[in-house]
């Protein structure tokens, strides 16, 4: 939807529950003729008034997302003596354009059996997992959530000003997205039976 439609509908919305229209008329038709995507404060020149027309979820939002997974394994033996090894790694890259947004993890698996007697048999699986996850500090489903406040923000304010800094009208969203978790877990396992054959 067109931000100038945006606006009309925002102002029908609020004189409809009573309230003044939030939007002038003239700012509307700044934004309907798309000449202009801001300007100058005539009231706080230190400030700018922006006629975005860019969507802020295309400015903050991936279309397309990778993901890569590879996996290895070797195994063989002999008849006293087996092993299987593998090693995995994944990796997937987050939703967000700016700030964290990343997912990996990397895992090793060896087992060993072995016959240690004709009536004793040995098996032992070690297994290391090591997750790394870097994420905004705030969950993104959800009411007052990150994506419910992205898809109400709008675009009128751009993310970035004319000056090439990050806009301050976005700065919920932004504080949202770069106060960060960062996560790194890991694991080892380590697994022993014996096995008594008659």
């Amino acid at each position: 939807m067109p931000t100038w439609e945006e606006l009309e509908y925002n102002n029908l919305a609020r004189t409809n529950s009573g309230s003044a229209a939030a939007h002038t008329a003239e700012t509307i038709a700044i934004l309907k003729e798309g000449k202009i995507t801001y300007r100058m404060n005539p009231n706080d020149t230190t400030r700018y008034q922006y006629y975005g027309n860019e969507s802020i979820v295309d400015q903050m939002l991936r279309k397309n997302t990778f993901m890569q997974t590879h996996n290895i394994s070797a195994r063989g033996g002999t008849d006293k003596l087996n092993f299987l090894l593998s090693f995995g790694y994944y990796d997937k890259q987050g939703v967000f354009k700016v700030g964290p947004d990343q997912n990996n993890r990397f895992n090793v698996r060896l087992n060993l059996g072995s016959q240690l007697t004709k009536h004793l048999s040995l098996d032992s699986r070690i297994t290391y997992t090591q997750q790394n996850s870097e994420a905004p500090s705030v969950g993104t489903n959800g009411n007052g959530l990150l994506l419910f406040n992205l898809y109400r923000y709008s675009s009128q304010n751009p993310l970035l000003t004319p000056d090439g800094l990050y806009n301050t009208n976005a700065g919920q969203l932004l504080m949202q997205l770069w106060t960060r978790v960062d996560t790194t877990t890991g694991s080892v396992t380590f697994l022993t039976g014996y096995l008594l054959l008659s």
